[in-house]
């Protein structure tokens, strides 16, 4: 199955600040949320529902 072409790959980047704020480069000024078991891609807020860590939540 092919998932996209090449062109689009800069929709699959992310940046981590050092606090764990996951945040894609097409929209930056939103940042991947925890909604209680989905994800979504949400305002930056700076709460604990947008920090990750590896291997944990």
């Amino acid at each position: 199955m092919r998932l996209g072409r090449r062109r689009n790959g800069r929709n699959l980047t992310f940046t981590v600040d050092p606090d764990g704020v996951a945040r894609p480069a097409v929209a930056i000024e939103t940042a991947l949320t925890d909604n209680g078991g989905h994800l979504s891609l949400d305002r930056l807020s700076g709460g604990a529902e947008q920090r990750w860590r590896a291997g944990q939540r």
